[in-house]
């Protein structure tokens, strides 16, 4: 094999990663999650872009990167428009399907889909989900994942479920939580003067403070918890 045929496939490898890699992180990180149809088609696309000068050594990779770039364009253009015109999107890639319902598998919606009842049980064991008499709605989504909302006498039992409203954690390893602070129930003043009865003198010395149906939890860092 010829060094210049190597060196020139190795550049040219190089070249388009990089620019594959590049296009990849402005399309976002939806086109790297459960992919929707448009970035399914775009990703099916620069795959085999990307193939066809890399196989031929004599081939130019500018149209191939112009190709790549195209899509590129394509797939954050039609992005923007979609989050601008939902209906749009969803007329292009189709919305979520539900396929139970109260508890019911939804037949027609399975047999439509080409989805069997297999399939169903398997992602509701996924899901944690033994009956499906405890879904109270479960969709098959255009990524292809399904989602389910159980019954209210299914869901797992939180603070909510007794009418009560759960933790807030205000200081965590040291470090203030800002999006806590904000909350209407905490008084900052009533904070200071805890920590001041607990002879706190610096956030460092805080393992975790939580805020509980007006009372505040404190955990020092290496000490027990007091309250």
């Amino acid at each position: 094999m010829e060094l210049p045929l190597v060196s020139a496939t190795i550049l040219k490898t190089g070249a388009l990663f990089l620019l594959t890699l590049i296009c990849f992180r402005l399309m976002g990180y939806r086109s790297l999650g459960d992919m929707e149809p448009l970035d399914y088609v775009i990703v099916l696309g620069i795959g085999e872009i990307m193939g066809s000068p890399l196989a031929a050594a004599d081939k130019s990779i500018l149209y191939p990167a112009l190709a790549i770039v195209i899509l590129t364009l394509l797939q954050i253009s039609l992005s923007a428009l979609y989050a601008r015109v939902p209906k749009l999107g969803k007329v292009m890639e189709g919305g979520p399907v539900p396929v139970i319902k109260n508890g019911k598998i939804i037949e027609r919606n399975l047999a439509r889909y080409r989805i069997d009842n297999n399939s169903i049980m398997e992602e509701l064991r996924i899901k944690g989900v033994r009956d499906e008499n405890d879904v109270d709605l479960a969709y098959l989504e255009p990524s292809g994942r399904f989602s389910v909302i159980l019954k209210k006498e299914a869901s797992p039992v939180t603070p909510r479920y007794f009418g009560e409203k759960g933790s807030l954690t205000l200081v965590e390893k040291g470090e203030i939580r800002p999006e806590y602070w904000e909350d209407k129930e905490i008084d900052k003043k009533a904070i200071l003067a805890f920590l001041a009865e607990e002879n706190v003198r610096s956030w460092s010395e805080i393992e975790t403070l939580l805020y509980k149906n007006g009372n505040y939890i404190l955990e020092r860092k290496n000490n027990q918890g007091k309250t």
